[in-house]
Order: C-alpha cells, then structure tokens, then sequence
C-alpha cells in the first residue's frame, strides 16, 4: 500500500508534470509553451521575418512601426494556421554484449491544431507627418498539445499477433494565451528621401489552459486483476490503481512592445523592436486522482485538489534587422534579422540564445511572388527527474536547449484589386534526449500483489528478468519530431 511520502509524490508529480511542461503542438515543448512567431502568411513564407516590413496589418505584431507604413489608409488582415506535429519516441536496444543495436520506435503520434486571428488599422497624413491606428486580437502562445502511449506485456509476437495491451497513457492539453490590443504609430519624412517611423502596442493578455494526464488499464489486464484477486480482502476485485492528473489554469495580464523603422532610401530599410520581460498572472487548480476504476474502497486511494497562484514569466525580446530591395528584374527583397531572447529571466537554469529569420520574395514577371526562408529558434525543455527526490519531496530537474531549424516558402494571388490570398509553409524539425514521460515501475511495482503483476505481464520463473524497470540518462528516450505549418491570410488595403 502507498506510504504518506508515496502519496505525497503521486500528487506532485501529477503537479509537476503539468506545470513544468506547459506543452504546446509538442508534449515536451518548454515552458513559455510555443510562441506564434507570426500571423501573417508573407512573413511566415520569408523565415517569420518582418521586423521592417510594410505589407499587412499582421506585421505590427512583429514591429508597431510598421503600421505607419503600410500601404492605403486603412486596411485589414484575416488569418489562420495549421500546425501539424509529427513526434516519435524510441529507446535504445543492447545484444546480449551491451552492443548498441538501434532505436526502436515504441510511441508515434500525429495531430493537427488551427489558430485564427485578425488585425486591422487606419492612417491619416497631414504633410509630411503619418499617424496610424491599429487593433489586433491574435493568440500569443499556443498550449494544444496531444499524446497517446500504449503499453504491452513482454508476451511474444508469435502468430503474427501483438502482446497484449494492458495500459493506455494519455495526455490531452488544450488552451490558448491571446493578445487584444491597441497599435500607436507616427512617421516623419525625413531629407533625401528617408523616413522615421515609431510605434508602440499595448495588449491584454488572457487566456485558459486546461491539461489531463491518465494512466488507465485496459479491460483485459482488469480481468486479469480479478481472476488473479482469488483469496483475502481483495478477492475477485480490480487491484490495478489507474491516476489521473487535471489541471486547469487562467492566465491574464498585459504586454507592451516597442518598436522604430528607418527608410534609408527606396532600397534599404532597418527595423528594431522590443519586448521586455512580461508577467501573467496565473490561477490554477489541480486535481490527483490515483485508484482502480470502480473499486471506492481501495485502501490506497489519492484523491487531492488544490488551487494556487503564480506568475508566468515571459522573457524579453530583442529583435533587429534590414530589407534590401536590389535592383533587378525580379522586384527582389531581401530580409534578415536576429533575435536575442533572455532566457535567464525565467530561470537559472535557462541560457540566453539568439535566433535567426531570413527571407527572400522574388517577383516572376513582375506579378507572381516566389517567397523563400529559414529560420533557427531556441527553446528550452524543463522535466523533472523523481528519481533524485529532495528531502521535501521535490524532484531535481534536468534542462535540455533545443534548437529547432525551419525551411520556408510560399506564395501570393491576387483575387480583387485591393484583396489578396497569401499563402506560406513552414517545416521544422529538432532531435533531442530526454527521460521517459512515463516510468515503467508504475505498471510494475510492490502495491500491487505480485500474482497480478504476473498475469498481467505474462511473466514466469524463466523470464522474470525481464520485468520492466525505470530507465535513466544512461538509456534515455530519443525523441525525433517535425512540424508543418501552412499559414494563409487574407488581406485588405485601402
């Protein structure tokens, strides 16, 4: 039966679990969750890049002085994004030698989220003053993350059939942190053909997270349970404890971003923006569940629920670069910048990266635009490790820095005079180690009567060493996974 302290580490656990991991497309993403870098389907096809750029109402999210310079006097921009997420796990196989033989796949998962959003702005000139107005309401950070993990006995494959299933692990994770604000933004003409544009966006931030993470047997290792359950208290019922850890969160506060454009001359353009280190306010509850299904009167039951608050950090951003529009044939132009993120601020254990977004749109004859990019982002991926448990019960934590790599591309078609489709493609990829999601001693350990553990595993005398056992950073999970992203926006100007 579970001791106070076993307890005490199934509700943390579940806590930590959810709490550190604050995953986003991926499970194992870090946790500032995952950044929507941009919304505009243009910027998306050149590398997110836009920090001067002057061609939708989307591009004041990246820089607010872009707004004074976008085209017309008003305008409006609708958009969505699909992202797909392709993760695989695996872990190491060793001959009878301790020779390294190969990765073997034991979870693959595939899902598909959607995000929308729009913005929209006005401008007034009066000589050789701009002023501009803008409005947006666009998720900031999205937390929509699926997987699922099936677990099977060490019974054979012969027959051309699977060892049996026993249990089904589970992680369900939705919810959105969304930005409403306002967009500020005046321009001046400037001697020789130059410009100097300013601009400031001031947003509310709000949003809900809600997590589920589960472990439930199948009805086949219940059975099991039960048929094995043939004497004492427990005779003839489930012994088997499934858990469950809910988590639901409120985020809300605000942000500010800051930005200036330089037109240098009808070929160069330079842009910088920042966005110091913003806290959101965070009210969470939580909910430990640990029993067999149906059996109320299991004498080691978890039930905890409790509710705190917090703050969740976001670190500051700096982000700088150029346009160049040479002259040529193809009406090419050309983006590059760098973005330098304060990880630190954070936490400790977090080192401050740079990432980089580069761009390019050539012109066919003049109409069709061909739109080329790269970009390299840093995240940090934050897990706790129970296995080196504190004298509180705290576990210590490993932090792994994970750079994720992005070819891009897309293109533009004009339906109306003044109304255009744009469309833009994003593939990612990352390659990193870390610990199992899920430990194997949880399906195999001594609160549960070692005639049910038997009959579950299919386990005799002679392949008892083969009873699953908790691995470490000696034989960690491979994680491989890849992300799409098909970006389209729709834009008005007049």
């Amino acid at each position: 039966m579970p001791t106070d302290k076993y307890q005490k580490l199934i509700a943390l656990g579940g806590f930590l679990l959810l709490t550190i991991n604050l995953g986003a497309w991926s499970i194992a993403d870090s946790y500032s969750g995952n950044l929507i870098h941009s919304f505009n389907a243009r910027n998306q096809a050149m590398g997110n890049s836009g920090v001067y750029d002057n061609y939708g109402a989307a591009s004041i999210l990246t820089n607010p002085a872009n707004l004074s310079m976008l085209p017309g006097t008003a305008g409006l921009q609708v958009n969505a994004i699909f992202t797909s997420n392709d993760e695989t796990r695996s872990f190491p196989l060793y001959n009878s030698f301790d020779t390294f033989i190969d990765d073997a796949t034991y979870s693959s998962n595939l899902n598909l989220y959607d995000d929308y959003g729009f913005a929209g702005y006005g401008k007034y000139q009066v000589e050789f003053l701009t002023a501009g107005l803008g409005l947006h309401y666009l998720p900031l950070y999205d937390f929509c993350a699926n997987y699922d993990e099936e677990i099977r006995n060490i019974n054979n494959s012969d027959n051309d059939g699977y060892p049996e299933m026993i249990a089904l692990n589970r992680i369900s994770n939705k919810g959105r942190l969304n930005s409403l604000g306002g967009t500020l933004s005046c321009g001046m003409d400037l001697p020789e053909g130059m410009e100097a544009h300013v601009g400031c966006t001031f947003s509310m931030l709000k949003g809900t997270v809600d997590r589920k993470t589960s472990i439930r047997w199948t009805e086949w290792a219940i059975n099991q349970s039960i048929e094995a359950t043939a004497t004492g208290s427990t005779a003839g019922t489930n012994v088997l404890p499934d858990s469950s850890f809910t988590y639901n969160t409120d985020l809300s506060g605000t942000q500010i971003k800051i930005g200036t454009d330089l037109k240098v001359n009808s070929r160069l353009g330079l842009g910088i923006a920042y966005t110091p280190k913003t806290k959101v306010d965070l009210d969470a509850t939580y909910h430990v569940l640990y029993k067999p299904f149906g059996n109320d009167g299991y004498a080691s039951a978890v039930d905890v629920t409790h509710s705190y608050k917090d703050t969740y950090t976001l670190p500051s951003r700096l982000r700088f670069g150029f346009n160049y529009q040479p002259r040529n044939i193809m009406r090419t132009s050309f983006n590059a910048e760098l973005e330098y993120v304060s990880w630190k601020e954070c936490s400790e254990m977090y080192e401050d990266a740079w990432d980089m977004h580069v761009g390019v749109e050539h012109k066919i004859e003049n109409r069709v635009p061909l739109r080329l990019g790269f970009q390299s982002v840093t995240d940090w991926l934050t897990t706790p490790d129970f296995r080196q448990v504190n004298a509180d019960f705290s576990p210590s934590f490993n932090t792994i820095k994970v750079i994720t790599p992005s070819i891009t591309a897309g293109s533009s078609v004009a339906i109306l005079k003044n109304l255009s489709l744009d469309l833009g493609l994003s593939f990612g990829w990352r390659e990193y180690e870390t610990l199992d999601l899920f430990r194997d001693s949880y399906y195999y350990n001594s609160n549960i009567p070692t005639p049910v553990l038997n009959a579950v595993w299919d386990i005799t005398t002679s392949v008892s060493h083969l009873a699953p056992t908790d691995r470490d950073w000696t034989n960690p999970d491979k994680v491989r996974e890849s992300f799409v992203n098909i970006a389209s926006s729709l834009t008005w100007n007049w």
